[in-house]
């Protein structure tokens, strides 16, 4: 009985080890198929990129912005990984403005949290340039550069490639993946929010 039982025992542990095999996702079901390979900005042939659609407005994205981050710190070399800020409406232009100002300009480490935190948490709004910038200010920031840029060639060219890329892929909410711009990822798609970024992993090894 013992030898039957530790045996029992010893199979039972050999499964809770053993390495769980990778889902093998498919289009239509976890993931859509939008179309032939595109390349992205500035990707190149050997990188995959991958781009969150996200706001800072959606508290599903805000949840979602620690496993976000988890997975940016351990993702392949490989992959290139880019935020794009939604516009649905216009008064969500200047949040956009400053997604890719502060992106631009080397400062999201010191702001892309606060911000989050400031529209869900603290409440506020932000509904054109001027409010921006005081609150950068209130950070610690000199906006002065940060006015310049936001008003830049590149910033507005971001600003028109994000709604140009959203609407091509039908954009309907947030927050949302895309993989060389070609495989659209929901939460929906993937089962969950997280499950998104599983789906991308399984993508950009494709």
């Amino acid at each position: 009985m013992y030898k039957l039982l530790t045996a029992a025992v010893a199979a039972a542990c050999l499964m809770m080890t053993a390495p769980v095999m990778a889902q093998d996702y498919s289009s239509g079901k976890n993931y859509r198929d939008d179309g032939s390979f595109q390349y992205v900005g500035e990707q190149k042939v050997e990188q995959h990129k991958v781009v969150e659609f996200f706001s800072y407005t959606c508290p599903h994205c805000y949840r979602l912005e620690p496993a976000a981050e988890k997975w940016e710190k351990s993702k392949a070399d490989n992959v290139k990984f880019e935020r794009i800020q939604v516009i649905f409406n216009k008064g969500m232009k200047p949040l956009a403005h400053f997604y890719y100002t502060a992106e631009s300009l080397g400062l999201l480490d010191q702001l892309h949290e606060k911000m989050f935190k400031a529209v869900q948490n603290e409440r506020k709004r932000f509904k054109n340039k001027e409010a921006i910038l005081s609150w950068v200010a209130a950070q610690g920031i000199d906006n002065t550069e940060f006015a310049k840029t936001y008003d830049s060639f590149s910033v507005k060219q971001k600003v028109r490639n994000g709604e140009k890329l959203a609407k091509k892929h039908k954009l309907q909410g947030v927050p949302a993946m895309l993989v060389d711009g070609r495989y659209f990822i929901s939460g929906e798609l993937a089962g969950s929010n997280n499950a998104m970024f599983d789906v991308a992993n399984y993508l950009t090894k494709k």
